[in-house]
């Protein structure tokens, strides 16, 4: 099986060092292992047995700085993408202050804005007038409105007729007293009805009852009340 003697094989070769494995050991094609190791320069002999280490010499010279050359390259290659992947980052971080400086311009615009708007209403006070006659008598038809109710207490900006606001008696007499319009009127009162939006409108209810007052109004309320009990809410 082997060119030399198994005597020769183990002694110069050191064959029992070696491994061969056959296929019916592990169910595989077979397969040889051996362990190579270089202890010098190689020297190989052409035709005419002349020695060319010469030759192998600067072969691995050749094969030695075509490794630094590619080495070089590599170095090369890594030190651009470095170059990249730093430009991209500032690229970005000038992205992100450049937004974040937008975002404050557009916030201080709208401070400024709302600061505008503050002071014309600041220069124009709200005016307040009682009721109209047609919205009260609607009111008190439609949720049975007790004659005991103070009309006087409802209230409707000037100028819309889309809420109606409760305004207690005395902050009614502080209203009355500044005839000068000098108090600036952010917010008198609760709301107490609103009227509906044309696109929910059926023309049954013009104006509904809002829940910032209900528990004031409710005891004069006698319509379109509905009681329920726990039995009630127990069935949902």
């Amino acid at each position: 099986m082997f060119p030399e003697s198994e005597e020769v094989m183990r002694e110069k070769f050191k064959l029992q060092n070696t491994i061969r494995v056959l296929p019916h050991e592990q169910n595989t094609s077979g397969f040889y292992l051996a362990l190579f190791r270089k202890n010098g320069p190689i020297v190989l002999r052409g035709k005419q047995g002349q020695k060319v280490e010469e030759e192998t010499k600067q072969g691995e010279e050749a094969g030695m700085k075509k490794s630094e050359d590619e080495n070089q390259v590599v170095e090369d290659e890594a030190e651009k993408e470095r170059q990249r992947q730093a430009e991209e980052i500032i690229k970005q971080l000038n992205q992100a202050e450049e937004k974040v400086v937008g975002e404050q311009e557009i916030a201080t615009q709208k401070i400024e804005k709302g600061f505008k708007t503050f002071l014309n209403k600041k220069d124009k006070p709200e005016q307040f007038s009682f009721i109209n006659d047609n919205d009260f008598n609607w009111i008190k038809e439609y949720y049975g409105i007790t004659e005991d109710f103070d009309k006087n207490l409802l209230m409707q900006p000037k100028g819309t007729d889309r809420k109606v606001l409760l305004i207690s008696p005395a902050i009614q007499q502080m209203i009355r007293a500044d005839t000068k319009n000098l108090i600036n009127k952010i917010n008198v009162g609760s709301k107490a009805f609103a009227k509906n939006k044309e696109k929910f409108a059926d023309n049954s209810c013009a104006l509904r009852i809002c829940q910032d007052s209900i528990m004031t109004i409710i005891n004069y309320i006698t319509k379109r009340k509905v009681y329920c009990t726990v039995q009630d809410l127990q069935s949902f």
